[in-house]
């Protein structure tokens, strides 16, 4: 392989990683402006010191520091990521029928139970009658 088709082969992973840093960016940054439980002010510097980070790891994939700065952008994105996932949906919140519920089970010996199990009759998308049953299974273990 000549040493032209090398370099275009880095420049496209590069601009790839750039591409995806931009997007994983915004995303994060619209994660924090809608979650975050702060006044507007804290959001905005929260976002503001996310995006600055994320924009310094975008110019470092142009330079020999890509790897530092990619090692900074995963651990600030993770940290993003291990909040997102603690986040409960609200129990007062206005659900839509279909979804309002969980299913939730209950193993004693080899039956499981689960409550809640939906089993709407659909007509159309916004016709439907509720129904949600209790299912009884015989679980065997090997």
């Amino acid at each position: 392989m000549n040493r032209t088709a090398v370099k275009t082969f880095k420049f496209l992973g590069v601009l790839f990683a750039a591409t995806l840093l931009a997007a994983v960016t915004g995303w994060g940054c619209l994660a924090l402006w809608y979650r975050l439980p702060f006044a507007e002010m804290a959001k905005i510097a929260t976002c503001g010191a996310f995006a600055l980070v994320g924009i310094a790891t975008l110019i470092a994939q142009f330079t020999k520091h890509r790897r530092r700065w990619l090692l900074v952008f995963a651990s600030v994105f993770g940290v993003l990521l291990f909040w997102w996932n603690t986040i409960d949906p609200p129990k007062d919140g206005k659900w839509s029928p279909s979804v309002a519920r969980q299913v939730k089970g209950e193993i004693e010996g080899d039956i499981l139970t689960l409550t809640d199990v939906r089993a709407f009759e659909w007509r159309d998308k916004t016709d439907f009658t509720e129904k949600w049953k209790t299912e009884v299974l015989n679980v065997i273990e090997n």
